[in-house]
């Protein structure tokens, strides 16, 4: 069983997210970093799937903005990350819709490296995918690539 992990300071602030499977082998290296100190409470989801945790991260990354989570923030928070675009709020909740990063993959059929790799390395859903993941989980076009198709302004 994977599991994620939040890690908060005393003043309830969420530091970090995190996917493990073993959560308290992870946390004794969290608590050796330079920010471990602050660790006062930590909460765990159970999740059957690897791939369902890691969505679920991405989620949770992007939507309540831990601390010290360099993965999937902005580049100006991370001095020395790469300027690509970051935008992986749509395909996260794509790979949500359809239950897992196979599931997607398979609606789309393509290995489930490709979904991997969408949302870890390339930082985003491919241009030619965009209105195929649309059609099969109903995530707009907008949240899977706003570079692309950006919201209309009236």
């Amino acid at each position: 069983m994977t599991e994620l992990y939040r890690h908060f300071s005393a003043s309830g602030e969420l530091l970090y997210v995190g996917v493990s499977n073993c959560t308290v082998k992870r946390f004794r290296g969290h608590r050796r970093s330079s920010w471990g100190h602050e660790i006062v409470q930590i909460e765990i989801e159970r999740f059957q799937s690897r791939s369902a945790a890691l969505a679920a991260e991405t989620a949770a990354i992007l939507a309540e903005h831990p601390r010290y989570n360099n993965k999937h923030t902005p580049a100006a928070k991370i001095p020395h990350a790469p300027a690509i675009p970051r935008n992986t709020g749509g395909l996260a909740m794509a790979i949500s819709k359809a239950g897992d990063q196979s599931k997607l993959a398979r609606l789309l059929g393509v290995k489930p490296q490709h979904v991997q790799n969408w949302l870890r390395r390339n930082k985003r859903v491919p241009a030619m995918r965009v209105l195929e993941i649309e059609r099969a989980t109903n995530v707009s076009r907008h949240d899977l690539r706003p570079d692309i198709y950006p919201r209309e302004v009236a």
